[in-house]
């Protein structure tokens, strides 16, 4: 419930702050809550809207996350040296 109470926090920080739109870019598989969180907050505030890429790389496994890694970081995907 950690990542339930972080997303909110942040939503209602930025729609008190005049925000009114937010994405969130989400890489970590298993953040399940995350997706129900943001329905319940852009009901709760309709001039405001918190938009998802969707979870990029949930439930692939190791060998997939790693290959996303590659391109970007060789280092971070096989372990510095």
């Amino acid at each position: 419930m950690t990542a339930r109470r972080v997303l909110e926090d942040i939503a209602e920080s930025l729609y008190s702050g005049g925000y009114r739109t937010a994405v969130m870019v989400n890489i970590h598989g298993g953040n399940w809550i995350l997706k129900p969180t943001m329905i319940e907050i852009n009901r709760r505030h309709e001039a405001f809207r918190i938009i998802s890429t969707g979870d990029i790389l949930s439930y692939r496994g190791q060998v997939k996350e790693c290959s996303y890694l590659i391109p970007v970081s060789p280092a971070a995907a096989h372990g510095a040296r």
